[in-house]
């Protein structure tokens, strides 16, 4: 079992360096001078070139990204060019406001997807599955800055029970973080809440139909004892394969929702990063979220084996 989570985590590496090269050639050709953005407006062209050479502008892409690469390895992305801070303390420090919003989205999803699909699949075609299907096609549709400003308007605005914008840190309690993360959470959980719930669906309606299904009901076993036993762990695999490609999309709504509610993280960085020309920091979040991403499909893949004992064995050899 470790023997091939560590074969699958030597994999991602190359992954890792061929979305560094990418993203490092994709910066490069972006319009603009850096140097000119950093000198300001009443900078020279003395100015603009003398910032250019200490940045390293005017050599060759090659040696540039040799340069960066070599840093890189060491875990030294650079330096803002904004804060003139380490990227990776910037990262550090606005990435825990983005994970909230996912982690919390992430848990809505699967707590309403995952029943509501169940109870759908354990009846197809019966009134139950008819809503069900009716609400996960509604909230597929519905993107997820819409439902923020609804969810601001309404709750916020008009109710007063939550704040319109703010972040508290869960270092100053878990009450207050949770409290400040409900309407963000909610709104990008809409849309993978209702994909987990029909792949949920889909997934149970197809296994209460099979054999061993029909068998432990004939042999008078209760009927909680096999929808859990029998028929939501088996069809455990497609709904773990969902609500893992989930984080990716929650990552993509939550960078979007935190700018509607002034939180401090990784879409407020990104937006000033592009609009300043700040390319360490660009570089540096591309390659977080693809790290991240990278890293949540390796656990998905070894969460097969603990679902599926064939799987394990398969895994062990």
């Amino acid at each position: 079992m470790w023997g091939y989570a560590l074969r699958r985590l030597l994999v991602t590496i190359p992954l890792v360096v061929i979305v560094a090269c990418l993203t490092f050639g994709l910066v490069y050709l972006m319009p603009g001078d850096p140097a000119a953005t950093i000198a300001g407006d009443g900078a020279t062209a003395a100015d603009i070139a003398k910032i250019s050479h200490e940045l390293g502008f005017d050599r060759s892409f090659f040696v540039q990204f040799g340069d960066w690469m070599a840093s890189a390895v060491q875990g030294d992305l650079g330096n803002s060019f904004m804060f003139n801070v380490p990227v990776l303390d910037l990262l550090g420090q606005r990435f825990g406001v983005t994970a909230s919003i996912v982690v919390v989205g992430l848990v809505f999803s699967v707590l309403i997807g995952i029943p509501a699909g169940l109870v759908a699949g354990l009846r197809p075609g019966s009134v139950t599955d008819r809503v069900v299907t009716f609400i996960t096609t509604l909230g597929i549709s519905i993107p997820a800055f819409w439902l923020a400003m609804l969810l601001i308007g309404l709750f916020a605005i008009s109710l007063g029970m939550f704040n319109a914008t703010g972040y508290t840190p869960i270092s100053k309690g878990v009450g207050p973080w949770f409290y400040s993360m409900i309407l963000p959470g909610a709104a990008v959980a809409a849309t993978s809440a209702a994909d987990i719930a029909r792949q949920t669906r889909s997934s149970v309606a197809t296994v209460v139909g099979m054999d061993h299904v029909r068998t432990s009901r004939a042999m008078g076993l209760r009927t909680r004892s096999i929808n859990l036993r029998h028929v939501l762990r088996n069809s455990g695999v497609p709904v773990v394969t969902v609500a893992g490609l989930q984080v990716e999309r929650l990552i993509g709504a939550a960078v979007v929702v935190e700018l509607l509610f002034a939180m401090p993280g990784i879409g407020d960085l990104t937006l000033n990063a592009v609009l300043s020309q700040d390319i360490p920091t660009i570089q540096g979040v591309v390659i977080l979220i693809a790290t991240v991403v990278i890293l949540v499909n390796l656990l998905v893949d070894m969460s097969y084996a603990w679902i599926n004992p064939r799987l394990r064995k398969a895994v062990n050899r």
